[in-house]
């Protein structure tokens, strides 16, 4: 969805969110292990992506989806 390398290495959670697709989004600390890091809730129109919205500072809120704090490295 972009030519930036910044999110490289990042790993998604398909979520819901209120009703829309979503993704918790994990980035990888400094142990190696992903970590919570942003949600980002997808806005779709007549089967196409029309809006992305990035809701960082937001790893406290991952329970609340069912989201782990962490993921598996060698998933």
């Amino acid at each position: 969805m972009g030519a930036a390398d910044a999110c490289d290495g990042d790993r998604l959670i398909p979520v819901p969110i209120n009703g829309s697709p979503g993704f918790g989004q994990y980035r990888v600390g400094s142990d190696g292990v992903p970590l919570a890091f942003a949600l980002l809730l997808v806005e779709v129109r007549e089967h196409t992506v029309s809006h992305l919205v990035t809701f960082l500072g937001s790893q406290g809120r991952f329970r609340e989806f069912g989201l782990p704090e962490s993921v598996d490295p060698t998933a």
